[in-house]
């Protein structure tokens, strides 16, 4: 894929916080203003909203927002698996295109959420397992375990979001380690979750 071959800063009162094309990328300054910025509290954006909004995410974001425009998900399943296994490999790739980046920031979390994650890994996909929930194709099961939240509805509030998706990375990370012939590019052309999901021998503790 292309790298853009330039980046540029824009005003969109606040609209679109990332726009993409083909040659370039530019992101929105008003989302990058800090998170006790005094405009969000008229906004009513929510705090777990502003964490990652300020200039020390903006690289993390770029790189992320690359890869979402120009690797899309093409499965053609729905389910909560294939959903994580995205996700988890978005991380995945931006984590090696930015190797120095503290993993907490490639995910947008604090210290501590990290930490639980860490913490409970194994608690968690356990849950994900024995509820039947890789497989569901239930719109607001996936959206509970994949999108941005204040917390991840199934673990209570004080997990972080995305809980799961924190299992993803380490999917993904166990498969390109188990198989190192495989380029991030053939990672992100690979649609087929359950292939990853095998192939990483997964079974955290």
């Amino acid at each position: 894929n292309i790298v853009p071959s330039a980046v540029y800063a824009h005003f969109s009162g606040f609209g679109d916080k990332l726009f993409l094309d083909s040659t370039i990328i530019s992101f929105s300054v008003e989302h990058y203003l800090g998170s006790s910025c005094r405009f969000y509290d008229w906004l009513e954006i929510p705090l777990y909203a502003r964490r990652t909004r300020d200039m020390h995410h903006l690289t993390t974001d770029l790189i992320k927002a690359w890869i979402y425009g120009t690797m899309p998900d093409n499965s053609e399943k729905e389910d909560i698996l294939s959903a994580m296994i995205y996700q988890g490999k978005v991380l995945y790739c931006t984590h090696r295109c930015l190797p120095d980046v503290p993993t907490e920031d490639i995910f947008g979390y604090t210290e501590d959420q990290l930490k639980w994650c860490k913490r409970y890994e194994g608690k968690v996909w356990a849950y994900l397992v024995s509820h039947n929930l890789l497989y569901s194709t239930n719109v607001l099961e996936r959206n509970k375990l994949v999108n941005e939240a204040p917390f991840t509805a199934y673990f209570g509030n004080q997990s972080p979001d995305r809980a799961a998706v924190f299992c993803a990375y380490n999917i993904v990370k166990q498969y390109m380690s188990n198989n190192p012939g495989i380029s991030p590019a053939s990672l992100m052309a690979t649609d087929d979750a359950q292939l990853i999901l095998q192939g990483a021998k997964y079974n955290p503790k």
